[in-house]
């Protein structure tokens, strides 16, 4: 069987990674409107802090304004977890238990965020409007997904069978 004692380090680094990606994703685009107007063409990005600064996408509710800083602390202390992890014998078990919730809890977070309708609407020639996700989303979900296989995986395998 593999013990998690002696992948620590490795497990450590796994889990800090995905607190990074997903720390990281909340500098980069979160959503783009894209208008076009009898020709003219205007492009806005609205990135993760833009969203919690109020100067997002105006139609989002009100929830989806938070969910930026949510998503920045899950990672801050899943990377405190993941330093932990790689330093500690003792409870490295708990703590890639507690990666492996911190990765639920930000998928769901971003589920959150989801649920914002992505739309486009289209007045040929003269109106065209369309609203897009950003690279951000989908860097925070790949962070909070190897948070979570890396976090219930281990702690799946490192259990002792009685």
């Amino acid at each position: 069987m593999i013990d998690v004692a002696d992948n620590k380090l490795m497990i450590g680094i796994l889990v800090v990674v995905g607190s990074v990606l997903s720390m990281g994703s909340t500098f980069l685009t979160w959503g783009t409107e894209t208008t076009t107007a009898l020709g003219i063409t205007n492009v806005k990005t609205f990135t993760g802090w833009c969203f919690f600064n109020g100067e997002g996408y105006q139609n989002s509710n009100a929830y989806q304004h938070w969910l930026p800083a949510i998503v920045f602390a899950l990672g801050t202390v899943g990377a405190i977890l993941g330093i932990t992890i790689s330093g500690t014998s003792s409870t490295s078990r708990y703590c890639t238990a507690m990666a492996g919730t911190l990765g639920l809890a930000g998928l769901l977070a971003m589920g959150m965020f989801s649920t914002w309708t992505i739309f486009k609407t289209s007045i040929q020639p003269l109106y065209t409007y369309e609203m897009t996700f950003g690279y951000g989303i989908y860097l925070a979900l790949l962070g909070f997904i190897l948070l979570l296989i890396v976090g219930t995986a281990s702690t799946y395998v490192g259990r002792k069978n009685n």
